[in-house]
């Protein structure tokens, strides 16, 4: 007998739905998608969201990675980098931090082919 539990991904459609001018609820669905490995979904969807509140820094990460599976890497930059503007704006320090990393990372990575761990945390970044 299949699985009658409605799955995660189902979940975050059913909020989207439910909330469709809520940038947070498609962001949670762009998650579920780029969990799911359905890049070009959660492509539309965190760009979606993104329509809906442009400061959504989760967004704009999840809308990076989500390109740079896609192979998009030049549009993946753009979105790294938004990143890092609004990482400045985060009321948290460490996770403004973490997420500014984080970014540069994988600024390095597309453009450079290597994390560059070691430029990254003296603040050199891309």
């Amino acid at each position: 007998m299949p699985d009658a539990s409605p799955t995660l991904l189902d979940n975050y459609k059913a909020a989207a739905n439910a909330n469709p001018a809520s940038a947070e609820a498609q962001t949670n669905l762009g998650w579920g998608y780029y969990g799911q490995r359905q890049y070009a979904e959660a492509i539309e969807t965190f760009r979606q969201a993104l329509t809906l509140d442009n400061r959504l820094i989760d967004a704009h990460y999840g809308l990076g990675l989500a390109l740079k599976e896609a192979g998009a890497g030049a549009e993946a930059v753009k979105s790294f980098e938004a990143v890092i503007k609004l990482a400045a704006e985060l009321e948290n320090a460490v996770r403004g931090q973490m997420m500014v990393r984080l970014a540069r990372g994988h600024i390095n990575q597309i453009q450079l082919g290597d994390w560059r761990m070691d430029s990254i945390m003296r603040g050199e970044g891309a």
